[in-house]
């Protein structure tokens, strides 16, 4: 997109949609509506070491969802999720730092646990607690990157036991401990 050196990688999660995403690389073509924001994103990080502020915040948003509005159709799921299941992701994405059972969850749904288990299956294609865990998981990468916290604050806030138990989930979903994230995957915080 820029020159044949320059890569700009963005992590980012837009909540729900990401599920709805059929997973790969995809290859853009160089537009002007592209390049501005890319290189209004590469001119601001080059200039200030790194460190992003709203300005660039705003180009990596303009960026993103340019290239979404560019996605072909056929990249998307096109399913619609049962709506006691969407009352209970939003309710997930609320209490992530609160104890999660399915007990509970399926409560809110007005529904026995068994029962939910399998529509929320059937929905969303991972069991309950595995889409808490990545769930968590992904708060606390958000708070690795934007958020000065010690990893024990994470755990506690992505609603982890403690560190260790924390730290043993995060390497099951990212590969990696979380403390190898933070260094080598985070920019400082200023």
């Amino acid at each position: 997109m820029l020159s044949g050196a320059d890569h700009l990688f963005i992590h980012f999660n837009l909540g729900l949609m990401p599920d709805n995403f059929k997973p790969g690389l995809y290859e853009f073509p160089a537009t002007p509506v592209l390049i501005d924001p890319t290189l209004r994103i590469k001119k601001y990080i080059t200039k200030n070491n790194l460190h992003i502020d709203l300005t660039a915040t705003l180009s990596i948003h303009v960026l993103i969802r340019q290239l979404l509005m560019d996605m072909d159709p056929k990249c998307w799921y096109n399913r619609t999720i049962d709506r006691r299941v969407m009352n209970c992701l939003r309710f997930i994405e609320k209490n992530l730092n609160q104890k999660l059972t399915n007990s509970d969850i399926a409560g809110k749904a007005h529904m026995s646990a068994n029962s939910f288990a399998r529509l929320f299956h059937e929905n969303i294609h991972l069991s309950l607690q595995e889409y808490i865990r990545k769930k968590r998981v992904e708060k606390a990468c958000n708070l690795m990157h934007h958020t000065p916290d010690s990893i024990d604050q994470i755990a506690s806030s992505c609603g982890f036991a403690d560190r260790h138990h924390f730290s043993k989930v995060f390497k099951q979903v990212m590969n990696v401990t979380p403390a190898y994230y933070k260094k080598h995957h985070t920019l400082d915080i200023v």
